[in-house]
Order: C-alpha cells, then sequence, then structure tokens
C-alpha cells in the first residue's frame, strides 16, 4: 500500500501537456517563441521541463523578424537555473543565411551563450566550418568553434572575420634548400692498350697531308745547276 502511495504522488508530481506554445519576452517585449507536440513538467526540485518529442525556437529582434530558427528533437529547461539543453539533430538557421547542425547545443543564461562540446558543422554563404567545441553569443553574429578540424573553403576572408573566429594551428614554415651546382661530365679517355712486351705504344701518326693540284702548280721545281 505504501508503495502504491509512493508511486501516485510521484506520478503527481509530473505534469503533461500537448500543442505547446511558449512566449518569452524580455523587458516587456516579446524575444522568442517556442512551441512542441508535447511538453512534460517535473515538480521535483529543481523543476524542469522536458520536451521529448522534439521543439522549434523563433527568435525575434525589436520589430518581431523572424532572426534565428532553431528546432532539436529533444529538449530540457531547468526552470530555476535558466540552463537550455538540446540534444539529437540540432540544428539553427539564421536570416542571414548561416546553418548550424550538431547533436548538442546549450544555453548559459549567466554568461549569456550558447555552446557546445561535441561535434559542430557550420555552413554559411561564404565558408564551410567543421569542428568540436562551440561557443556563440545569443544572436549568433559571433560565434567560434574550439577545435577546427577543416575543411575550410573561404570565398571573403574579411567577411568571415567579421562574424566568425576560428583558432586554426598553423602550418609548419619549410625553407627551401639551394640545389648542388651541375658539374659537366668529363669525357673518358680509354689508353692504348699494352703491346706484346707490355710496353703502351703510342698512338699512330697522322698521315701527312699533300697539297692539292693547285698548290703544286705554284711550287716551281729547283734548277739542277751540275749542268751549267
Amino acid at each position: 500500500m505504501q508503495a502504491v502511495m509512493a508511486f501516485d504522488s510521484k506520478k503527481a508530481a509530473v505534469e503533461n501537456g500537448s500543442d505547446i506554445v511558449v512566449i518569452f519576452s524580455q523587458k516587456g517585449k516579446v524575444s522568442s517563441k517556442l512551441t512542441a507536440p508535447e511538453m512534460e513538467r517535473s515538480l521535483d526540485k529543481p523543476t524542469y521541463v522536458e520536451f521529448k518529442k522534439g521543439l522549434k525556437v523563433l527568435m525575434y529582434d525589436s520589430t518581431l523578424a523572424v532572426t534565428t530558427t532553431l528546432t532539436a528533437k529533444h529538449g530540457k529547461y531547468l526552470e530555476e537555473e535558466g540552463f537550455v539543453y538540446l540534444s539529437d539533430s540540432v540544428v539553427l538557421i539564421t536570416s542571414k543565411g548561416e546553418r548550424l547542425d550538431g547533436n548538442e547545443l546549450n544555453y548559459d543564461p549567466h554568461r549569456h551563450l550558447f555552446y557546445s562540446t561535441k561535434e559542430v558543422f557550420i555552413n554559411t554563404p561564404t565558408s564551410q566550418l567543421h569542428g568540436w567545441g562551440l561557443e556563440a553569443n545569443e544572436d549568433f553574429s559571433v560565434k567560434k568553434i574550439l577545435k577546427v578540424s577543416g575543411p575550410i573553403t573561404m570565398e571573403d576572408s574579411t567577411a568571415m572575420a567579421e562574424d566568425t573566429t576560428v583558432h586554426a594551428v598553423p602550418s609548419a614554415t619549410v625553407t627551401p634548400q639551394p640545389l648542388p651546382p651541375i658539374t659537366p661530365a668529363t669525357p673518358a679517355v680509354t689508353p692504348p692498350a699494352p703491346g706484346p712486351n707490355g710496353v703502351q705504344s703510342a698512338p699512330p701518326a697522322s698521315a701527312p697531308t699533300l697539297p692539292s693540284n693547285m698548290e703544286r702548280q705554284k711550287i716551281k721545281p729547283l734548277k739542277d745547276s751540275s749542268n751549267k
């Protein structure tokens, strides 16, 4: 009987709801709207709200224009502390055309930032980023991947520097070494083969060159002085 009463009291400490719509405001102005098919609220301390079948959040600017759309298959909100934990197929899309995909995204109300410790993918009109760990401000205008692990494709480095801070490990600097000078090869000279007595023979002398007919005509024979 006591076990049944304990079970009933525990069951009664949970509130359930369906077709949930929650409006959030800051300083009297609407800041975001949450919708979910189901919600479960635990009344035990610390109280929390859990969305087991997914949720969708729209964030607005001062003119009530949508700046960010956030969806996830599971969410949990700690009411007293204000922390938000999103998991399973988390997708965030901004009005600037930026998209974040991951399996975890949390919100810290004390530091006013979103963060993640798991793998994240960020696609923007000028870049594609992939890595582990993330920190971003509330409107995602400034974001930082804690451990970048390419690929990184950048079309406009100026625009990238304005909206994203990336800590990448610089590559090692390689100093080119000069090539050694090229020495022309000296043709090998084959020494004459030794003769029968072991003495190297001298190379054959070149034959004398005889003068041509034209040159022969120019040479006059010497006169015999003995006939005088």
